[in-house]
């Protein structure tokens, strides 16, 4: 073991925390969150543009299964595309999975 891994962990067992410490904690969860954030919101976005796709592809009669496919590839829930047909998660990926199978 290195000096240092000795003494990180000797704080540790002893419970020694210094302000230095949290306030790097604190910046590092901090920054974390902020990507976090992003992300979801990326997501989110992702979300709502694949249902968009999966209500147009439905209104020019694409068979249900193909668009629910789609949507879900391209980045909406399983539980989203359900609710859009007025079905539960489990239907919907079982459709989507018969029409893949196809």
């Amino acid at each position: 073991m290195s000096r240092n891994a000795v003494i990180g962990r000797a704080r540790r067992l002893r419970g020694i925390v210094y302000q230095s410490d949290i306030e790097s904690w604190a910046r590092a969860n901090a920054r974390r969150s902020e990507e976090a954030k992003k992300r979801m919101k990326a997501r989110r976005r992702a979300q709502r543009k694949a249902l968009r796709a999966l209500a147009s592809a439905v209104a020019r009669g694409v068979p249900a299964g193909k668009a629910m496919s789609r949507a879900h590839r391209a980045g909406a829930l399983w539980r989203q595309i359900g609710d859009y047909f007025g079905i539960s998660q489990q239907a919907a990926y079982e459709k989507a999975k018969a029409w893949t199978q196809r």
